[in-house]
C-alpha cells in the first residue's frame, strides 16, 4: 500500500509523488543501533567486572563462614575417628578431609587446631599412629 502510494502518486489529485531519499534516515538509524549497541556492552562490561567482585567477596566470606561448618553435628574429632573407621590414613589426607568438611576454617591457624585435635585423639586413646605414620582409629573393646 505504501509502494503504491509513493510510486503512483496522490491518488486524490492525480499528479505523481516524488520518490524520497531516505538513505540518509537509514544510516541515522544505524549510528544511533551502533551507539546504543557499544553502550550496552560498556554496561555488560561494567555488570561482568561487579559481578566477579561479588563473586570474590563470596568467596572469602564462605572461607570464613562454611555452610558445612554451620552444619556440623559432631566435633572435629568425632570427625576424625568417625573417617578412620574405613582404615587408617596419613596426616595429609586427613587434614584435607577435615579442611574440606569445613572444620577450623575459621581459625587462622588450622594447622595447630588440627595438631591439637590430633595429641588430643592420640592422648584419649582413640587414634594411634603405625609405623608407616599413617593414622588408624584404635579398637575399643567393650568390657564383658
Amino acid at each position: 500500500m505504501l509502494l503504491c502510494a509513493s510510486r503512483c502518486g496522490d491518488i486524490t489529485r492525480g499528479m505523481p509523488t516524488p520518490l524520497r531519499d531516505i538513505r540518509r534516515d537509514i544510516n541515522d538509524r544505524l549510528e544511533a543501533i551502533q551507539e546504543e549497541r557499544a553502550q550496552l556492552h560498556a554496561q555488560l562490561k561494567s555488570l561482568d567486572e561487579e559481578e566477579a567482585v561479588y563473586r570474590r567477596i563470596l568467596d572469602l566470606e564462605e572461607t570464613y563462614f562454611p555452610l558445612d561448618a554451620q552444619r556440623h553435628k559432631e566435633s572435629p574429632g568425632d570427625f576424625i575417628v568417625r573417617s578412620l573407621q574405613g582404615g587408617p590414613r596419613s596426616k595429609e589426607e586427613i587434614r584435607d578431609l577435615v579442611s574440606h568438611a569445613g572444620y577450623f576454617s575459621d581459625s587462622p591457624n588450622f594447622g595447630r587446631s588440627l595438631a591439637a585435635t590430633f595429641m588430643n585423639l592420640h592422648n584419649a586413646g582413640r587414634i594411634t599412629t603405625d609405623p608407616d605414620g599413617r593414622i588408624r582409629a584404635r579398637q575399643i573393646t567393650q568390657a564383658a
